[in-house]
């Protein structure tokens, strides 16, 4: 899933995924719409009972994240999103926990509660179609993922993981000389 002015990019680097061993599809995202519209447009390529894990493309990250899907696998249903503790948390969705268990999510809290940064990495299970239907355009007119998350959190199907290396998202000029940084002195494990 891209927004239109990056198709070609993506494409030229990833093509039809021969190279990794794999086949790639495309999908178009025309006009922001919201990460959550973004999911729901995959729904026609997802079967019923097929679990999805969600990546946002300027996310930055050192850790493998398999060991993480194999601890969503271990799941019946529902879903897990991946935190990172951050000092600067208003930028970002923040995951307010009591008792190891996701209470809630704010999205660019003026006063947040926690350093808990949601990760841009999220697991679902099919239900997630059915909840972003239900869910309404922000002020912005965006369809918001923290609002499909918080459906989970009030259904007591959210879980987490805290990512344990390092991990960045590029929204800002300083980050990315930070990833630039980071990038030249690493590997990332994906």
């Amino acid at each position: 899933m891209t927004g239109k002015d990056h198709i070609g990019e993506i494409g030229k680097l990833l093509g039809s995924g021969k190279t990794f061993g794999v086949s790639l599809s495309y999908l178009v995202q025309d006009r922001p719409g919201g990460i959550a519209e973004a999911v729901a447009l995959s729904e026609p390529f997802i079967h019923s009972k097929e679990r999805i894990v969600v990546a946002l493309g300027d996310n930055l990250f050192s850790d493998s994240l398999t060991g993480y899907i194999k601890n969503y696998e271990r799941q019946k249903s529902g879903a897990k999103i991946l935190l990172h503790k951050v000092e600067d948390p208003g930028r970002y969705g923040v995951a307010e926990l009591r008792n190891d268990k996701v209470i809630r999510i704010v999205e660019k809290p003026k006063h947040p509660k926690s350093p808990n940064a949601v990760t841009g990495i999220y697991m679902y299970d099919h239900s997630v179609f059915d909840m972003i239907k239900r869910i309404r355009p922000s002020p912005r007119g965006e369809w918001e993922i923290s609002d499909v998350n918080n459906m989970y959190i009030s259904q007591n199907l959210m879980t987490y993981d805290y990512l344990k290396g390092w991990w960045l998202d590029t929204g800002t000029f300083a980050s990315y000389q930070k990833a630039n940084q980071l990038l030249q002195n690493a590997t990332l494990n994906i």
